[in-house]
């Protein structure tokens, strides 16, 4: 499997098109958020195109890579399980969603205020990765958290399609971090931008119920 600029502009433009989609169909505000999850992704793929053309140590790389781990590292441990949290409809599991909210933000302030007091690097000169170094105290601590905010969320919702992004983005995970953990940030943030493609499948079928009751 390789990965270069082609791919991330080619992942970021399906991606664009998926979310379009995924945002227009959307029949409710609180389910404007998941909807939005493919045109975020092409907004993070993008700028990770952009930093595949950059020289690997000038300070636009940089700007580039901080740009990148904002979505990574910083958003999506909070948006994930907020955006699981408003499109689900049995109250007594939205309650018992809060917690992986919590979480994900106590995720988010934590890893911004790393950012902020120490310095993040970026190679991209090797071929066919991108590999973000930062210092991240208590680190697998850290991404044990990330990955139950987020994929715990979806696993725990009561919806099928988002149950099964769930599945496949924790597997997808597993897979990132066995196939190459030295590059496992770029890895695995592109194999769930892909994945993030079932955010159209749930936008839809939930469009086909509102419409079956509507007959």
């Amino acid at each position: 499997m390789c990965f270069s600029a082609n791919a991330s502009f080619a992942a970021s433009g399906v991606l664009t098109v998926v979310g379009a989609a995924s945002v227009s169909q959307t029949k409710t505000r609180r389910g404007l958020m998941y909807a939005a999850v493919p045109l975020v992704f092409a907004v993070q793929q993008l700028i990770e195109g952009f930093l595949w053309l950059t020289p690997g140590h000038g300070a636009m790389s940089t700007i580039l890579a901080y740009g990148f781990l904002f979505f990574a590292v910083i958003l999506w441990p909070s948006y994930v399980p907020l955006a699981v949290f408003l499109i689900e409809p049995d109250k007594d599991k939205r309650q018992k969603l809060i917690p992986f909210v919590v979480l994900g933000v106590a995720v988010s302030v934590y890893a911004a205020s790393t950012f902020l007091l120490a310095p993040i690097g970026v190679n991209n000169t090797l071929c066919c990765h991108i590999i973000y170094s930062f210092t991240m105290p208590l680190k697998y601590a850290v991404g044990g958290a990330y990955a139950v905010a987020t994929c715990g969320s979806l696993l725990y919702s009561s919806r099928y399609w988002v149950r099964t992004m769930g599945v496949v983005t924790l597997l997808s995970l597993g897979l990132a971090y066995f196939y190459t953990a030295i590059s496992f940030v770029s890895v695995w943030c592109y194999f769930s931008a892909l994945l993030s493609t079932l955010v159209l499948i749930h936008v839809r079928s939930q469009r086909n119920k509102h419409e079956d009751r509507k007959i």
